[in-house]
This record gives C-alpha cells, structure tokens and sequence, in this order.
C-alpha cells in the first residue's frame, strides 16, 4: 500500500494513470541505459550506435503506446466495477458483471455480484419488515399510511376508491377465555379470509390491536353488500369473530386523514348500533 499511497498524491483520481505511469517508466528503462551509455561512448566514434538509438528509440515508443492500450483493456474489470458500484449507490441498480474470471479481476467481479445482491436481497427484506405486520402480513400503520397516499394519488380521475375500517368486537373475550394464540389465530383468520376479496391494487392494513384498514378500489355501496356477506358468513362460522365495519367512499380533493377519520366514525357508529356495518357519505 506504500507505493498505492505514493502515486495517490501524483495521481488522485485515476488508477489507470497510476499503472500507465509505472508502465511508462519501466518501458522506457532500456532506452534510457541505452543513451547513457551513448552520451558515454560518445556519439561521433560509432554511427552505428546512433541507428540503434534512434531505433531503439522508436521501438520504446511503439512498445509502450501497445502497453498502455492493452494496459487500458486489462483495467476494464475495474472500471466495470466500480461504476457498478455508483449504480448501486445512487440507483440501486444490481450490476450485471462478468462471472467467468477466474483470476484476481474475474473474482472482484463475482464477489461484488454476489455481495451487492445479498445487501440488495438485505435492504428489500427491512423494507418489508418496516412495513408489514409480522403476525399477519397484512401492512403495519407505517406501510398503510404510505399505501394510502399512494393510492389516493394515483386514482385516476372519476374512479372509486373506499376506505374500510374494522374493528374486531371479541378479540379480548377471546385472549381472556382461549388464550393469546387464539386471538392471534383469528387476527391471522381474519386477514387470510379478506384478502379473496381484495382487487389487484387493494391492499389491507393491520392498524394495530384488533384494528383492521382496507383500501378497495370500488364503490362504497357495493363494498358495504359485499362485507357484510363477508362479515355474516365470518361470524356463522365463529361467533367470536364479529366485526364493527366503517366504510367511507373517497372524495376529490379530500385529505387521507378526514378520508379515514369518516370510515372510523361510521365503524364506530356500527358499533354502538349493534348493525354490524356502516357508511359514512360525505356531507
């Protein structure tokens, strides 16, 4: 690392010049002999040995122009690489290298493919677990409010868009008599039997505790029919398992905050009535 670091105040930022430059002067070592052993001698007492100077001279600079152009080839791993690895740094776009070496280069290459896609395979997996709620993979607050704001602004325009809270009735009643696995199971119950009516861009979040979010991309009178069949059969199956559902249809212009704020308070009148499911129309 000593003569890396003695080169690196000559030649800061191209390593290509670093080789070239030790390449240049071992090249032209000879040559240099060769003159001074001329200058030495004497030019006037051998003609012959200017021919050879002038040469060797030309031979010198033909052999290190052909160094430096293989030299610049042989360095293309390296550039390859490290332009790799802004890629990944700034656009977290995987590099597509060369994986047939079997040298020090073609082992750079093979390395950095492999360790890129292992943080790459590292970052997407926290991505998810930032955002998803471990028990039931549904999405976590965090993930439903960014997916919320996404699918409020790519609604395109005159589409329906509903928001649906639910809210388990039983879920401590079920803690308290059959334990904490069960209520995990009929969280995990509910989760699994919403997601076959879930469009290609619905999603559902698990808001936290017994506390559901979906987002659908339909109307909200045709949602409520929809749930409440859900709902009935749900709880025909387990009556534990009732909900308090909150529904409210997506308004031009409206905030995501007073979009959910209608759908919990529709759920929460659901809940005091007893109906089981409700929506709140804007005013």
């Amino acid at each position: 690392m000593k003569l890396y670091a003695a080169m690196n105040r000559l030649f800061r930022r191209s390593y290509a010049l670093k080789l070239f430059a030790v390449a240049f002067l071992g090249t032209h070592i000879p040559l240099l002999a060769l003159l001074g052993w001329s200058i030495w001698r004497g030019w006037d007492s051998d003609p012959l040995l200017v021919q050879v100077a002038v040469l060797c001279l030309f031979a010198t600079l033909a052999g290190t122009a052909l160094t430096l152009y293989l030299l610049h080839g042989l360095l293309a791993p390296v550039r390859a690489s490290a332009a790799a690895l802004d890629a990944f740094d700034t656009h977290a776009v995987l590099p597509q290298l060369p994986e047939d070496g079997h040298d020090e280069a073609g082992l750079l290459m093979r390395g950095l493919n492999r360790s890129l896609r292992r943080i790459d395979d590292g970052i997407r997996e926290l991505e998810w677990v930032a955002r998803h709620d471990a028990l039931t993979g549904a999405l976590n607050r965090h993930g439903g409010n960014v997916q919320l704001a996404a699918s409020i602004a790519a609604l395109a325009e005159g589409a329906a868009f509903t928001v649906a809270v639910l809210d388990m009735d039983a879920l401590k009643q079920i803690n308290d008599q059959h334990g904490h696995d069960a209520g995990d199971h009929a969280l995990v119950r509910i989760v699994d039997g919403l997601r076959p009516l879930l469009g290609p861009n619905d999603w559902i979040c698990r808001q936290g505790g017994d506390e559901f979010l979906l987002g659908l991309h339909d109307d909200v009178r045709t949602l409520e029919v929809r749930l409440a069949d859900w709902s009935a059969a749900l709880v025909a199956s387990d009556p534990l398992l009732r909900l308090s559902i909150g529904l409210a249809g997506y308004v031009p212009g409206e905030h995501a905050h007073a979009l959910c704020r209608r759908a919990d308070t529709a759920m929460y009148r659901a809940k005091r009535s007893g109906a089981g499911i409700s929506m709140e129309l804007p005013a």
